[in-house]
């Protein structure tokens, strides 16, 4: 990991990501992040999930049924990640700046905006 001022670049064997606060005129601070994955990396997750997945996760789209994998692609890390067991099911609350995923045992149950 590097950090330069505010942006830190994480460097894995499938990808770089590179995170930066913007700060805005009203002093709020707005994170971005972008992804660069490797070619090899992109043609094995199109094997995997299908093309059509492979473009919704471009569009930074999520879709219920999708696991874990899929959605982190497509949204990144999540700001926090609540779970809770219930009755066997395993929980997640994935926690974005104003938008959270809930998944059951893995797979994406809810999107809430």
């Amino acid at each position: 990991m590097t950090t330069i001022g505010d942006t830190v670049l994480l460097i894995n064997q499938n990808k770089i990501t590179i995170k930066m606060s913007n700060y805005n005129a009203d002093g709020t601070v707005t994170d971005l992040q972008y992804h660069f994955w490797t070619q090899k990396f992109v043609n094995a997750v199109k094997k995997k999930y299908g093309l059509a997945n492979w473009n919704l996760v471009l569009k930074r789209k999520v879709m219920i049924g999708w696991n874990k994998e899929m959605c982190e692609l497509s949204w990144g890390l999540p700001n926090d990640i609540n779970k809770t067991i219930a009755a066997g099911v395993n929980n997640e609350q994935w926690v974005y700046n104003s938008s959270y995923l809930y998944f059951s045992n893995g797979k994406l149950t809810t999107i809430q905006n």
